[in-house]
């Protein structure tokens, strides 16, 4: 079934912790697409599809992290994974409300995805965020 996104994504690069019943403890990685309803994180920790999270999104100049207290995993690969957030607090939805409006003014005053493209794949795949931008990027 085709399931159509209701919110606007927008590009990012930042730490965010998270944990599952799964697995002990907290767990690092990096959000690189971020919208008011779910989000992308690539991470060394593998994570199931169907399973459960508590995200922490550490975005910048704030003293805490914002706290998604329950998502759902949509889709998951060895580095990377994607979450529906299902439960998050009035408070914690509009500073995450709030980021995502920061990150979208941002990325409008960024080059757009057409000029940043070349006829070299790998290169497109950077400027689109795929799962190897670090590695390429570099």
């Amino acid at each position: 079934m085709l399931e159509l996104r209701t919110s606007q994504r927008v590009q990012a690069d930042l730490p965010v912790s998270f944990a599952t019943y799964d697995i002990n403890g907290l767990r690092e990685g990096a959000l690189y697409n971020l919208s008011k309803h779910g989000c992308a994180v690539e991470s060394p920790t593998t994570v199931e599809v169907g399973s459960h999270a508590a995200l922490y999104i550490h975005a910048p100049g704030e003293e805490s992290p914002i706290v998604i207290e329950l998502a759902s995993i949509q889709r998951a690969s060895r580095r990377e994974f994607g979450a529906k957030f299902l439960l998050i607090q009035s408070h914690e939805r509009k500073r995450l409300e709030q980021l995502v409006q920061k990150l979208l003014r941002g990325s409008a005053q960024a080059p757009s995805l057409e000029t940043s493209r070349s006829s070299d794949p790998s290169t497109e795949q950077v400027a689109l965020g795929g799962p190897n931008r670090k590695a390429l990027a570099g």
